[in-house]
């Protein structure tokens, strides 16, 4: 989880993330120097921080840190003001993953009621009804051969979403892909 400022929803979201069903899961944190209290708010739930990574703070770094630091078979990307709204949000959103009938998954995403109206034209063109998409998408885009799935999952946030794991043929793993 990336974290940063968000002492207002960190609490709020780690609640939603162990309250999830079934165990066991782990949480990992990457705190980018937050200046309010996220990191001490954190550090009251079980999980385990990572350290940000050098140099100027830019996203798919970040989430490359806590794929590498993380352990389990799955990976789930879920930002500290990424509130679950459904008690099962991350069995179905893994559901599929453990299936074999997808390569990644991500799910509906709802800006919060206080969102700035350009972060809600922002989901709902991201993750609204289709409408959106369809206007904005290109001929090469939506001729793209499709692997990952939609959960029908819920949660107020910018991003969520998840990926497997795979053996690099050493021995090691790393995940299926790099964030930029």
């Amino acid at each position: 989880m990336r974290a940063y400022n968000d002492e207002a929803l960190v609490g709020k979201t780690l609640s939603g993330i162990f309250a999830q069903w079934p165990p066991p899961f782990e949480v990992v944190v990457c705190d980018d120097n937050s200046k309010d209290r996220t990191r001490e708010i954190a550090a009251g739930f079980p999980v385990r921080f990572v350290e940000r990574p050098p140099g100027p703070y830019k996203p798919g770094r970040t989430l490359n840190a806590l794929v590498r630091a993380a352990k389990g078979d799955i990976v789930v990307f879920n930002n500290s003001d990424a509130v679950p709204c459904d008690p099962h949000w991350l069995a179905k959103l893994v559901e599929p993953l453990l299936a074999g009938r997808f390569a990644f998954t991500f799910a509906n995403q709802l800006p919060r009621p206080d969102a700035q109206a350009l972060v809600r034209k922002d989901s709902e063109r991201a993750f609204g009804d289709g409408t959106v998409q369809a206007r904005g998408a290109s001929s090469s885009r939506s001729r793209a051969p499709r692997h990952g799935g939609r959960t029908s999952s819920t949660f107020r946030s910018t991003r969520r979403s998840s990926i497997p794991r795979t053996s690099n043929g050493r021995g090691a793993t790393r995940a299926a892909g790099t964030i930029r």
